[in-house]
């Protein structure tokens, strides 16, 4: 730990051709703003939650890094939750922290003291079958614009500063809970939006480092800005025995996209709505009919 500061107390065009030997596809997308809001992740928010370090024997790594909501005694993978940083969390910086910004710096902290308004965050080795040991849970990058410094005070007017990604991550920027039990550390972010937290834990399991695969840990940091849908695209999956043709859509997650088709590029009737899942998803056209093409499109409605 690195003891700093003081006195701080607290769509292109989908077109497709039905002939007897081939099918032509091209695509289209109109663009609309829309919030992505990740409603397939769970959101986590004045929860008290860990990232917690458990054992999977079962996998080529010995460790996993899990997000554990203690209020609900459940574990969720890093890939299916958000950890919500509200804007009631935003703090200008005092002088005399130079690693955690300019002075008067915005900085939106998770503190390290409950506030029932905020995520309380913490890190756990509880519940881990291992000999007593400190765990090493080292940050390896950050996707995003902020930066990230994770601290605790010293009780000395100054801070003990564990991760720092103002000066670059190195193996110093870890965090060290004991195997049994877990602590709790200042989050500090240095502006709003989306932040993914890459971390990665390490332990002496049988005389030799076990190790987790590095982790994505994702921030949303509010207000979080409004992000504009991506393009759709769709993709022949193949035909049905009844003619009907299987539409592979890939678009921004969580936005509502209109499947339109036509025969002559003027025309444009409804097919359905569908809403785009974070992998994809398969549609199922009807059959042509008398039709000896047909084009599709995906647009916001």
């Amino acid at each position: 730990m690195r003891r700093v500061g003081s006195g701080w107390p607290a769509a292109r065009f989908l077109a497709m051709k039905f002939t007897l030997v081939s099918l032509l596809l091209v695509s289209l997308f109109a663009a609309r703003a829309f919030a992505i809001p990740l409603a397939e992740r769970v959101r986590l928010t004045t929860e008290h939650v860990d990232l917690l370090v458990i054992l999977a024997p079962e996998g080529t790594n010995l460790l996993q890094l899990v997000v554990r909501d203690e209020d609900r005694r459940t574990n969720h993978f890093a890939t299916n939750a958000v950890l919500v940083v509200a804007e009631a969390a935003k703090l200008s910086v005092p002088d005399g922290f130079p690693d955690l910004g300019p002075a008067g710096s915005d900085l939106w902290v998770l503190p390290a003291s409950q506030n029932t308004q905020l995520l309380y965050l913490g890190v756990s080795g509880e519940n881990l079958a291992l000999p007593p040991q400190p765990l090493d849970l080292f940050v390896r990058r950050i996707e995003g614009a902020s930066h990230l410094a994770i601290w605790q005070f010293d009780g000395l007017g100054g801070i003990d500063v564990g991760v720092n990604s103002r000066d670059g991550l190195t193996a110093a920027d870890r965090l060290t809970p004991n195997v049994g039990g877990h602590e709790h550390h200042n989050f500090g972010f240095t502006t709003n939006g989306y932040a993914t937290v890459w971390m990665q834990a390490r332990a002496t399991v049988g005389g030799t480092n076990a190790w987790s695969p590095e982790t994505p840990i994702l921030f949303a940091v509010e207000p979080v800005p409004v992000v504009p849908a991506g393009p759709a695209t769709l993709v022949a999956a193949g035909l049905e025995p009844d003619g009907s043709l299987r539409l592979q859509l890939l678009g921004t997650p969580e936005t509502r996209y209109r499947l339109e088709r036509s025969t002559d590029l003027n025309s444009w009737e409804a097919v359905e709505d569908v809403v785009a899942a974070t992998n994809g998803m398969t549609v199922a056209t009807p059959p042509p009919g008398n039709a000896t093409q047909w084009f599709f499109r995906a647009v916001t409605p």
